[in-house]
């Protein structure tokens, strides 16, 4: 690490032993958080082309983002989930629990393919063996938008 030590940064040292228990009884609660962690703390790596590296910032960010919505989620549904309870029946409640908030398509989107990342990592290390997110049905939604941004000069006006 360099730099001064943050919250994230501990919480990743603290998650990556605090979380991770014997292969095959851990949570899906509790592996989001070891592979948040692991993430921060630069022990899980991601594939990029043919080779790994750390995750960017960008992309903890939105496993951070993820966790939340997922705790939220989970909080007012009053229901734990874990990895067998992510079926196409999770995947049609998580958007409609999106789509009742106004939440976009591609923020909906992002995080479904978050999960699914997660859950082929943890199948991958022998933690489950559901592969409903396999299945046609179980796919990250996006859509286009035209987003408009205003340039240098534009701003310089304003």
């Amino acid at each position: 690490m360099t730099g001064p030590a943050s919250k994230e940064w501990l919480q990743g040292v603290i998650g990556t032993f605090y979380y991770k228990q014997v292969p095959g009884t851990e949570t899906l609660n509790q592996y989001v958080k070891r592979f948040l962690a692991e993430a921060i703390f630069g022990k899980r790596l991601c594939f990029s082309g043919k080779t790994r590296k750390n995750y960017s910032t960008g992309s903890i960010l939105n496993i951070k983002d993820f966790s939340r919505s997922f705790d939220l989620y989970q909080k007012e549904g009053k229901r734990i989930l874990n990895f067998d309870d992510i079926t196409i029946d999770f995947n049609n409640d998580w958007l409609t629990y999106f789509y009742e908030r106004n939440c976009g398509s591609n923020y909906t989107g992002k995080h479904l393919k978050t999960l699914k990342n997660i859950m082929r990592q943890a199948r991958d290390e022998g933690l489950h063996n559901n592969n409903e997110i396999e299945r046609k049905a179980f796919r990250a939604i996006s859509e286009y938008v035209d987003s408009i941004y205003l340039n240098e000069e534009e701003i310089t006006k304003l």
